[in-house]
């Protein structure tokens, strides 16, 4: 059964911890093209200080997960403009979407898909996105990089 733990003027639940049922998350595609589905998506601030969103995706077949952010400033609008068209956000040239954290809550559950690359991290490889792929472009398709 769960157990609750009050925080702050609320309780919040903490799922019960079950030896021998967990496994280690997986975090390797190799490079490609991949469908991918947004399991988690948080308002953030970045450590300069500027909003972000958070991404938490998985890829279903293998459960692997993976983990990516889109910076909310002029430099970065690009990627958002990739991840908009990757999901379908139904935006057109020119929109001025807002988001906020109705935008934010509305993102977990939807597929996409993306190109991954692989990238060094602490001495390991791991896979990376390198790109959203448009809608219109979303076959599976390997490639070697």
């Amino acid at each position: 059964f769960p157990v609750t733990i009050p925080q702050g003027n609320k309780e919040i639940e903490v799922k019960q911890y079950k030896f021998g049922k967990n496994q280690r998350p997986k975090f390797y595609l190799p490079p490609g093209n991949y469908r991918v589905r947004i399991k988690d998506a948080r308002s953030a601030i970045s450590p300069s200080g500027n909003e972000m969103i958070r991404l938490e995706l998985v890829e279903p077949e293998l459960g692997v997960q993976l983990r990516d952010q889109l910076v909310l400033t002029d430099n970065c609008f690009w990627k958002v403009d990739e991840f908009c068209r990757c999901f379908d956000l139904g935006f057109e040239e020119g929109d001025s979407p807002t988001f906020d954290q109705e935008f934010v809550d509305s993102l977990p559950g939807l597929t996409g898909t993306v190109r991954i690359k692989d990238e060094q991290f602490n001495g390991s490889t791991v896979s990376k996105i390198k790109a959203y792929l448009p809608a219109e472009e979303s076959e599976l398709v390997r490639d070697e990089e």
